[in-house]
């Protein structure tokens, strides 16, 4: 994966393919990206976003943009207050992964 455009491509694609594997629809956002999620899958009566993050280094950077004054904190707060309720999280991780012939 040469580009963050490649990871999150990938990670979202992974992704559906989990929940669908579970037996669950999945609907899939193409174009521009909606800020709280970036799928929907629903069983049955049951409906959830699901916002997808991948990194293929091992770092995790979900609140740098809320960190003021180093209060990490409130950071994480401001981080999930972007979501709503029936927003799930939906981490993937590729560092150390064999796929097409690399390991990241």
């Amino acid at each position: 994966m040469k580009t963050s455009w490649h990871v999150a491509t990938t990670a979202k694609a992974f992704a559906a393919a989990q929940f669908s594997r579970l037996g669950w629809n999945v609907s899939v956002q193409y174009g521009a990206n909606q800020p709280e999620y970036d799928l929907i899958v629903a069983d049955g009566d049951r409906l959830l976003k699901v916002s997808v993050k991948g990194n293929k280094d091992g770092s995790w950077g979900l609140t740098q943009s809320y960190i003021q004054d180093v209060d990490y904190h409130r950071a994480v707060d401001m981080g999930l207050a972007r979501h709503g309720r029936r927003t799930a999280l939906f981490l993937v991780q590729f560092k150390g992964v064999h796929c097409g012939g690399q390991t990241f």
